[in-house]
């Protein structure tokens, strides 16, 4: 009787880290062999094992420059694209810091996920501190900053950091083949947005002037206001575009019906065709556009009640 010993070689397969965590691979040989002339197929034991999740993240400043500001502007945005390149579901965490190299301190840093995805900041974008991100998947981020009311000097810059960070950790060295393991290629990333100060930028002024008779500001007496938009800074050879002016009249004063000009051409007071209007005690005014030395002036008269 002939016995016949066939050995198998395990050879190993590396699978791409696109193939998803926690996927079951059974491997089986057969081999074919003539014994005393007849064929038989002798099988292998079956070799399993679970594909094993990387942890492979990645992070990256998308804006093509530092975004422009100017002093007192709200909710500037820098914009960034997290991906997480591991073959599984992965849980990361986000913070974000202000490089102190930086000539000046944004406020009120807050991280947003892009929802709708539209590359956009609006009001359906969501505050986080943390996301889920499917393997081979990506995430549109935004750090939003208010800049300081203070003196910026032109190209002055601002450093912001977002940090991500994987709550996976390694597993143990020694290979479990029917659990998922986890293997961390790259476990956090960050990148630093930059925020420049604009040589140009929108100047309001408000002025007042009392054109009761008597010229003093008392019960009954008559205020105008006056608002001038202008382009400030060292070049003001630029054009500022679709500017939407809000004012608050206080509660003390009281509009007066049909006063609203914008460049001495008179608003009507309702929401039409013109670009002003009253709502409540708010005053609306949109300009569309202003450039070069050109100044628009808005005026519109209360009474101190």
């Amino acid at each position: 009787m002939k016995i016949i010993l066939i050995f198998f070689m395990l050879i190993s397969t590396i699978f791409a880290k696109g193939t998803l965590a926690g996927k079951k691979i059974n491997n089986q040989a057969t081999v074919n062999v003539n014994i005393g002339g007849t064929t038989y197929n002798i099988h292998s034991n079956v070799d399993k094992f679970v594909i094993d999740q990387i942890v492979d993240i990645n992070l990256k400043w998308q804006d093509d420059k530092a975004i422009d500001v100017a002093a007192s502007e709200k909710q500037r945005v820098l914009t960034f694209i997290l991906k997480n390149e591991g073959n599984g579901k992965d849980t990361i965490n986000l913070s974000s810091e202000h490089n102190k190299t930086s000539a000046f301190v944004p406020e009120n840093r807050k991280i947003y996920i892009d929802k709708n995805a539209n590359g956009i900041f609006d009001d359906k974008d969501k505050l986080v501190s943390s996301i889920d991100l499917n393997a081979d998947k990506s995430a549109i981020l935004f750090i939003v900053s208010d800049i300081p009311d203070a003196n910026l000097t032109a190209k002055e810059k601002a450093y912001e950091i977002l940090k991500a960070k994987s709550t996976k950790k390694s597993s143990s060295k020694k290979d479990r083949p029917n659990s998922v393991d986890i293997v961390v290629r790259k476990s956090e990333d960050n990148d630093t947005g930059i925020y420049i100060v604009r040589d140009y930028f929108l100047q309001s002024i408000k002025s007042k002037k009392v054109i009761s008779g008597d010229k003093k500001a008392h019960t009954g007496s008559t205020i105008e206001y006056k608002i001038e938009l202008s382009i400030g800074g060292e070049n003001k050879d630029k054009v500022i575009k679709n500017i939407d002016l809000k004012d608050v009249i206080s509660s003390d004063s009281q509009y007066i019906p049909n006063s609203l000009k914008l460049n001495g051409v008179s608003l009507s007071d309702k929401i039409d065709n013109d670009n002003g209007y009253i709502k409540g005690s708010t005053v609306f005014v949109h300009i569309d556009k202003i450039e070069g030395n050109n100044i628009a002036t808005i005026t519109f008269d209360v009474k101190i009640k």
